[in-house]
């Protein structure tokens, strides 16, 4: 659900507390899940990339980049989106979208620019998450290309 809080909108989760149902917006939600969630992957302390702090990953179920942040989780998000290779690993493409409470499976068996062309309208033109488009491209390309059987 949505809430309008000083012309912003915040978006709100139920988080089951004992038997009763407390209203937590998605930004605690992140502020309390980012650290510790069974889902990261955690590096020892000291690594960093490139001199920067260390890149933290993660496993989390329609998270795209494979990141642990704000923008592509799929804990804190109401509204994300995943792509997976299908579970008979043939060339086969499941896109995992939810909305809320919905959910909404769709099998991809076509060709890749078919396949490109549906994951884009789903994800940036039906105006549900247009940021995650090119997340979303590349996810797409990396699942087909492992899913391609290499010629004799």
């Amino acid at each position: 659900s949505y809430v309008r809080n000083c012309a912003c909108q915040v978006r709100t989760f139920r988080v089951v507390v004992g038997r009763t149902m407390a209203h937590v917006s998605s930004e605690l939600l992140w502020q309390l899940t980012k650290k510790n969630n069974c889902f990261l992957l955690k590096k020892p302390s000291g690594q960093s990339i490139n001199g920067n702090r260390a890149v933290q990953f993660t496993t989390e179920p329609r998270n795209l980049a494979g990141v642990s942040n704000f923008k592509y989780s799929g804990l804190c998000d109401p509204n994300v989106v995943g792509i997976s290779a299908s579970g008979d690993r043939k060339m086969a493409v499941v896109v995992d979208k939810k909305i809320g409470k919905k959910k909404a499976k769709i099998l991809l068996t076509k060709d890749f620019k078919r396949m490109a062309k549906t994951v884009e309208k789903e994800v940036a033109n039906a105006g549900f998450r247009p940021d995650l488009k090119k997340a979303a491209l590349a996810k797409l390309s990396c699942v087909h290309r492992s899913l391609r059987v290499a010629k004799k």
